[in-house]
């Protein structure tokens, strides 16, 4: 049960009733007295409380609040009086009345809400100041059901987190700049006005509300904070948290409209490509290099299916992208790029003491086919891109990815590691003969490489394929691979494998998808 709210009736020293709602009837009595409930009242004082009715929600109230505004004054100290017959009488009705006696005026504990008597129009809030804040980057049809909500309280005020502060507050650019962004809010019917919060931080709004003194303080949800709170008690604001609910709409199949948030949309919407490797992997750990020297090949993937977490695809390397760049890549240099975002995920204060290989930059940063050469070091000594058309169809036409659980929490692949010169250098021939037969087009001799390259990695990292667990080892991925090793030319485990795809080579990836629904076509970025 939330907080309890209450409709009221006010009678001002001019004699004229003023109408609220609250989630605090004594706070805010105390606060008209004081003259900082509402323009109206300060003008009118004293004020005296003379009716009241009791609500589960504040949006409950508040819809009572809008029919009585409706009202005549005559039907208004009917109500008051508890006069239930001339109630009846002077809302044109032979049924009873909306409420139907004085105790359930008094109290609607069960939360029932009498809805506006046919022909009355609720009237506007008149002299109430109603304040809402946010980023609004990726305006949706959440933030106008947001704003249409809030304006019910009154005259709607916006203030629009500048673009330094977003930047600082929450790490990443805004996809439109603060004026932009300015101009959208404004154009919006519910809006009265908008503004840009000179403050920083969570309450970058605290000088813009200085200058409006709003009487009401809307948030939603997730933006439900204790500083807030205490923020609007200490300055005798009515703070009210609305829920996120999406617009009704008969003409849908669900009546309403679908439920969005920025972080979903930009998830949607997110362009950042991700990578597969084909051969060489885990070359480019230090550890591993240092038995022999060799390449690493990766693609860079179009973001046409769903990404999961802890699933191969270098999603760790990808979200710190994100942080920066929330929807796509910059326009420059990819193998500068692909440094800058190794240096940025890799922090030397990173608490985990793991350095990330620099193949997942590497492969979601530069386009194409790429393969990098590895010797001791995390960063390789060289780099060959190929761009080919023909080459780049020919392996979307080989290659599909088959989804599989990700990898478990708390499961490790290194755990029983057995690396050899002999093992590096297996891994490091296979990487070679990969890239030549991608070359030549050889789809026999890409397949047998393409094997090769994971019985090497596997031969290193059991774990791969028989990750340990604190309770023993999973079986599943052996079992899953099983399932598919003879329906394919050639298999692996993306990145460092224990979940998430078998990514295989086939004789013709759209006619392997057609037989297997559960099959995904591959899309390399150019």
């Amino acid at each position: 049960m939330g907080i309890l709210s209450y409709t009221y009736i006010l009678k001002c020293a001019n004699g004229k009733y003023y109408v609220g709602s609250t989630t605090d009837i004594e706070r805010r009595l105390q606060e008209h007295q004081a003259g900082l409930g509402g323009r109206f009242t300060s003008k009118h004082l004293p004020v005296k409380l003379v009716y009241t009715e009791e609500y589960q929600t504040i949006e409950q109230a508040f819809r009572r609040e809008r029919q009585l505004h409706g009202w005549s004054r005559a039907k208004k100290e009917a109500l008051i009086s508890g006069n239930m017959e001339l109630l009846k009488k002077l809302s044109g009705s032979t049924s009873s009345p909306t409420v139907s006696s004085i105790d359930t005026i008094l109290k609607h504990v069960e939360g029932e809400v009498p809805e506006p008597v046919e022909g009355e129009v609720p009237e506007p809030v008149e002299g109430k100041k109603v304040f809402v804040s946010g980023c609004y980057d990726l305006l949706h049809s959440g933030h106008v059901e947001f704003f249409r909500q809030a304006s019910q309280y009154g005259d709607l005020y916006v203030g629009i987190g500048s673009d330094d502060t977003i930047l600082h507050y929450k790490g990443h650019r805004t996809l439109y700049d603060e004026n932009e962004r300015l101009f959208m809010v404004k154009a919006i019917r519910y809006v009265k006005d908008a503004y840009i919060n000179k403050g920083s931080g969570i309450m970058d709004f605290i000088p813009t509300v200085d200058m409006l003194k709003p009487d009401i303080l809307v948030v939603n949800e997730d933006g439900d904070k204790e500083e807030k709170r205490q923020f609007c008690k200490e300055r005798g604001i009515e703070y009210i948290v609305l829920k996120r609910v999406p617009h009704e709409d008969p003409s849908t199949s669900s009546g309403t409209l679908p439920v969005h948030s920025s972080t979903a949309l930009k998830d949607q919407l997110c362009q950042i490509p991700t990578r597969l490797d084909l051969a060489g992997t885990w070359i480019d750990q230090p550890y591993v290099s240092e038995y022999a020297p060799g390449w690493a090949i990766t693609i860079s993937l179009e973001p046409t299916f769903e990404i999961r977490e802890r699933c191969g695809l270098s999603t760790s390397t990808r979200n710190m992208i994100k942080k920066i760049w929330p929807v796509k890549l910059p326009n420059m240099d990819p193998e500068f790029l692909a440094k800058l975002m190794f240096c940025f995920e890799n922090d030397p204060e990173r608490s985990d003491g793991i350095i990330s290989g620099a193949q997942d930059a590497i492969g979601i940063c530069m386009p194409g086919l790429v393969r990098h050469y590895y010797d001791k070091r995390y960063w390789p000594l060289k780099f060959e891109s190929c761009h080919d058309e023909d080459i780049l169809q020919w392996l979307e036409n080989h290659l599909v990815m088959i989804p599989m659980e990700p990898r478990k929490p708390g499961c490790s692949v290194v755990e029983g590691k057995d690396i050899t010169e002999t093992k590096v250098k297996a891994l490091a021939k296979a990487a070679d003969e990969c890239w030549n037969a991608i070359m030549h087009k050889d789809l026999k001799a890409f397949a047998e490489a393409y094997k090769a390259s994971f019985n090497a990695q596997v031969a290193m990292f059991p774990g791969m394929i028989h990750p340990s667990t604190g309770s023993g080892t999973d079986e599943t991925v052996a079992g899953f691979i099983e399932a598919y090793r003879d329906k394919v030319l050639a298999y692996k485990m993306p990145g460092a494998g224990g979940g998430g795809y078998l990514a295989c080579v086939v004789e013709d990836a759209q006619a392997f998808a057609n037989t297997h629904k559960e099959a995904i076509n591959l899309k390399i970025r150019r």
